[in-house]
């Protein structure tokens, strides 16, 4: 399995950075969509957007997961929009860096629960993407063993006995994929 590299987080966030709001600047919402969708299906995961209508504006939720799984399957997520006038650097690239590198090493493994990358419109505004998420999934009898959702993973601050964030701990090539599939065979025992 491979180990998550510094060099993909930088270029994400180098790509990603920038106001993403659906209301002042709907066209970088729209590009950054388009790059998210691009690399899931370069890490060879089944991609689906789902659009999402609020205000007279439309955008998308975006998922990627592995083809052929038929398990309940675990979600990892992040937000991709921002709030009006902010780059979104923090709240929300940073995660959706994380959320890109994790899919990238992780989406060729196999695990017992098998997991859906999420990426999440309009969570500025009330999280209306991640709900319409989970109202889709009703409405198709769809159910999920757990979720995470990242956020604001590249805080830092140097206040003394501060935890280092979960971007950081990546960074240092802590096995999330161990993490996971320690979780996954923890929850698999007696189904």
């Amino acid at each position: 399995m491979p180990k998550p590299q510094l060099k993909n987080i930088e270029e994400h966030l180098q790509f990603l950075v920038g106001e993403r709001n659906p209301f002042t600047e709907p066209d970088h919402l729209e590009k950054i969509r388009l790059y998210i969708t691009k690399q899931f299906e370069s890490f060879n995961l089944s991609v689906n957007q789902e659009a999402v209508d609020f205000e007279n504006s439309r955008s998308f939720n975006i998922t990627g997961k592995p083809t052929g799984t038929q398990s309940t399957p675990f979600v990892l997520a992040a937000h991709y929009d921002t709030k009006p006038g902010t780059p979104g650097a923090d709240d929300n690239a940073s995660a959706v860096a994380a959320l890109l590198e994790i899919a990238c090493c992780l989406a060729d493994h196999t695990f017992h629960t098998h997991i859906i990358f999420s990426a999440f419109t309009l969570e500025e505004y009330g999280f209306i993407g991640s709900r319409h998420f989970i109202e889709k999934a009703v409405t198709r009898n769809e159910t999920f063993s757990g979720m995470i959702s990242l956020e604001m993973l590249g805080y830092k601050t140097n206040a003394p006995n501060r935890r280092p964030t979960l971007l950081m701990l990546i960074l240092k090539n802590i096995q999330t994929a161990e993490i996971l599939s320690q979780w996954s065979a923890t929850n698999s025992q007696g189904s």
